[in-house]
């Protein structure tokens, strides 16, 4: 076997074996997963074997591991602003514009991802979107509510939304 690939497979399959099911959710075991290592393939198994091949095809295909990676393999405007949702962008180049919900306009902008969700509004220069999992370091260690508590949430017996969040509410 090769060196590391057990404790992988091990960790994922007691995660799934103890998993419980709750109606249409299956709730894997918590520690089992937190023990799973969230290692790319390529560095927990194909680095550590001598089986592997690589065989090179030109097939496009993109990892789409980022908010700029949308924008390399979106259908662009005239402007090169790839444009999703309720979206007015005047005299803006190169951006990833999207909103799930409400109107997003954009004014003189050029290389920047606007990403407006239930959630929170992501505003960042597209060399830089790779720092996205930094911001989530930061709200996880400052125990913020948007880690774990999403404005559309799911349940076993449906769904619920928060309308708005404040001190006294």
């Amino acid at each position: 076997m090769l060196i590391g690939v057990s404790s992988y497979l091990e960790a994922s399959k007691q995660a799934y074996e103890q998993a419980e099911t709750d109606a249409d959710f299956i709730r894997l075991e918590k520690q089992a997963f937190i023990d799973c290592s969230s290692d790319s393939i390529d560095y927990a198994v194909m680095e550590h074997t001598d089986n592997g091949v690589v065989i090179p095809l030109n097939v496009g295909w993109n990892d789409v591991g980022s908010w700029s990676a949308l924008w390399e393999i979106g259908d662009k405007d005239d402007d090169g602003n790839v444009i999703t949702g309720d979206v007015l962008a005047q005299d803006s180049r190169n951006c990833y514009l999207r909103s799930d919900s409400r109107l997003l306009a954009t004014v003189g902008l050029e290389d920047i991802m606007v990403v407006d969700t239930h959630d929170v509004v992501l505003v960042a220069h597209r060399d830089q979107v790779q720092k996205v999992k930094e911001l989530v370091n930061q709200l996880s260690g400052e125990q913020r509510k948007e880690i774990d508590i999403h404005a559309l949430v799911h349940r076993p017996w449906g769904s619920y939304q928060g309308i708005d969040r404040a001190e006294r509410y």
